[in-house]
């Protein structure tokens, strides 16, 4: 047993030093957490109650001054919703309006391209111009 259980030893030492700074830790947390280098004038129960209530005052004033989040969230959706609906609606209409342009685009060289070739007819006769497109 000696032989097998004395290569343990030294981690059993580490393992003990160990739990004892986690046992002062967690005792440390758990109870209060120690109040060092702040001088204290008379009861530090009393300071500590005063302590509680002035936070409690801060607290209070602090939920007076700020928005309440549940209005400005409800306000904040709805502005929201209305937005994507307005983009979504710009969105169709400026699809709309490229297609429209497109196709004005394509009937404008359309009809530029057969005012051009009228011309071209009657300065040089059917005859001349059909052999430019037909030869």
């Amino acid at each position: 047993q000696m032989e097998v259980l004395s290569p343990l030893v030294p981690v059993c030492e580490q393992f003990q030093e160990q739990y004892k700074s986690f046992a002062a830790s967690l005792d440390a947390t758990r109870h209060e957490l120690p109040i060092k280098n702040i001088h204290i004038e008379g009861d530090k129960q009393a300071y500590l109650d005063e302590l509680g209530k002035q936070l409690m005052i801060t607290q209070e004033l602090l939920t007076e001054i700020m928005p309440s989040p549940s209005e400005d969230t409800a306000k904040v959706l709805t502005a929201l919703k209305e937005l994507k609906e307005v983009s979504q609606k710009v969105d169709k209409e400026l699809k709309r309006s490229f297609t429209d342009v497109q196709n004005l685009s394509h009937e404008v060289s359309k009809e530029v391209s057969l005012h051009n070739q009228s011309v071209c007819e009657e300065n040089h006769g059917l005859d001349v111009v059909k052999g430019w497109y037909f030869s």
